[in-house]
């Protein structure tokens, strides 16, 4: 026997890249345009905090990366972005703001990647 038939954890493991909740990886332009969305996100939220420079790209990395590697996309990422933006923005926006710029995040960058040849 191998050892992904003999360790339980092992049996239940998927390969880099895949999303366990869909059962395969996500498309590669999803991915992208998740994380541009989630960066744009960071950079937007850096800039209230008053961070410049590599404070603000550090920090939009954090946004990015919130609690998942950074090769997969899960149905709740966007929601772990929002309460990460939400506790760090505290006093500066609203949850609703923040809700807005980010599906106006998404969209603009939906547009640009079709724009793109």
């Amino acid at each position: 026997m191998d050892a992904k038939t003999t360790n339980p954890k092992m049996a239940s493991a998927k390969a880099p890249g895949q999303d366990r909740r869909r059962g395969g990886a996500a498309p590669p332009e999803a991915l992208e345009i998740t994380h541009q969305r989630n960066r744009l996100a960071g950079l937007w939220a850096a800039e209230l905090l008053g961070l410049m420079g590599y404070a603000a790209q550090d920090y939009a990395r954090s946004v990015m990366h919130t609690d998942h590697p950074q090769e997969t996309v899960h149905d709740d990422d966007h929601e772990k972005v929002v309460g990460k933006l939400s506790t760090d923005l505290a006093g500066h926006v609203t949850l609703a703001e923040i809700r807005a710029r980010m599906a106006n995040f998404l969209s603009e960058e939906r547009r640009q990647r079709k724009k793109r040849p």
